[in-house]
């Protein structure tokens, strides 16, 4: 798990903000989208190479190392064309990709399964990772890769800035409370909690799904939401989450043997329900370029998390870090009303004068 956590700081850093960043780019400059891509591609390129040089160089077997860097390469191209995917709506490329991907990468398990140990597991997942990549890259043929030195762009670093900050700050709000459990506790109660907390984090991208529909794209929507649809998308979390954390329990149960108490499925529904609130405030937040707002919202809320977690894990054990993780949850929340309050008032304002 650690080193999988390192893999996916390491992916999210090379990635840049690319996906948000790269669909406004495309709507601004529909005709330049294939340059727009190569600008993208060449400039993460500064950002990958030190990282396979450190991973090159680190303290893993030669095998470990092998299967690190196929998933990094493979993550590099997967994020490089999904936002092809969303701006031109391709899912179905996607969905054979993943197919394809998650197969391969289990057939390659599951012949080594008498003899599994971790580094196997991150070459089965490197191979899926790259096969995932590689089956973009034969379903867009209009994009046409060709290496030039003015594609290097650095101001892409600092255009794209504000959309990594959003995700960089919600990788921290996820991993605040798991710190703590992997310096406080054995590998059979981190195993668990990390089996826990993905489904968790699995069902609060509901929203966002849910969401969808009514932004075809990025930045050329003009969808209004209104107090109708933030008050339907709660009511539905309203009505989901204790149908997630039910399916949750018994998914626990039953395939990887957890029971999980009582006091989890509570906290675990606190969790849950915040992001049915806050998500269409973000959204309309972000449309409004607002990502440095969110990202400090959301460093504000990881913060809290720690703190919480730092005394709660001494005197409630891991449910100490459950109950902190759901805290950041509502402490997010409680900040986007906020910013979309002095979003709402500064409007007012403005039609004023």
């Amino acid at each position: 798990m650690d080193t999988l956590l390192i893999i996916h700081l390491t992916s999210l850093i090379i990635g840049w903000g690319t996906q948000k960043y790269m669909l406004k780019k495309f709507d601004l400059l529909p005709l330049k989208i294939n340059e727009s891509w190569l600008e993208n591609i060449h400039t993460r390129l500064l950002l990958v190479i030190p990282f396979y040089f450190l991973f090159i160089v680190s303290p893993y077997s030669t095998f470990m190392k092998v299967g690190t860097l196929l998933m990094l390469t493979g993550k590099f191209i997967y994020e490089s064309y999904e936002p092809l995917i969303e701006y031109k709506q391709k899912y179905l490329h996607a969905i054979i990709s993943e197919i394809l991907g998650f197969g391969i990468g289990f057939n390659l398990f599951i012949y080594q399964i008498d003899h599994i140990d971790f580094e196997w597991i991150i070459f089965c997942k490197g191979i899926s990772e790259i096969i995932r990549g590689g089956v973009l890259i034969a379903q867009f043929p209009e994009i046409n890769y060709r290496f030039s030195i003015k594609y290097f762009n650095v101001n892409y670093i600092v255009q794209a800035y504000p959309y990594f900050m959003v995700g960089f700050s919600n990788i921290l709000l996820f991993i605040a409370d798991r710190v703590f459990v992997y310096i406080n506790f054995n590998n059979t109660i981190k195993a668990e909690y990390q089996i826990f907390m993905n489904f968790l984090i699995f069902i609060i991208s509901v929203p966002n799904l849910l969401l969808i529909p009514f932004f075809k794209n990025y930045y050329k929507s003009r969808i209004k939401i209104n107090l109708n649809l933030q008050m339907n998308i709660i009511l539905l979390g309203v009505i989901l989450t204790p149908v997630f954390i039910y399916t949750v329990t018994i998914l626990c149960r039953y395939i990887y043997s957890i029971e999980l108490p009582f006091s989890f499925i509570v906290t675990g529904m606190l969790f849950i329900f915040p992001t049915f609130v806050y998500s269409t405030y973000v959204l309309k937040l972000l449309n409004k370029n607002k990502h440095l707002n969110i990202a400090s919202a959301t460093i504000i809320a990881a913060a809290a998390v720690a703190l919480a977690c730092s005394y709660l894990v001494k005197i409630k054990g891991v449910q100490g870090a459950l109950m902190g993780a759901a805290m950041g949850q509502w402490i997010l929340m409680g900040i986007v009303l906020i910013l979309d309050f002095q979003n709402q008032s500064e409007k007012k304002i403005k039609l004023i004068k």
